[in-house]
């Protein structure tokens, strides 16, 4: 798990560089709940957490994690 929270850090840090905003962070939900029942510092709340100060919620849609940035018009 903690190589997975580097790469997520990681990506966060090289699209802040870009210019980008993450507003958050959707997670396969088997992913999800192995990643919040490792971190002991983390509420789950509403099915979500805060992490890097970024929401993550868990998505069944997403095969590991995908990062949610605002739509460019």
């Amino acid at each position: 798990m903690d190589v997975l929270l580097g790469q997520i850090r990681e990506g966060l840090d090289y699209l802040t560089i870009q210019g980008k905003k993450v507003n958050k962070i959707k997670m396969n939900p088997n992913i999800f709940e192995k990643m919040t029942n490792k971190l002991m510092d983390v509420e789950v709340s509403d099915g979500a957490i805060t992490v890097f100060g970024i929401t993550i919620e868990a998505d069944k849609n997403i095969e590991v994690y995908a990062f949610v940035m605002d739509e460019v018009t």
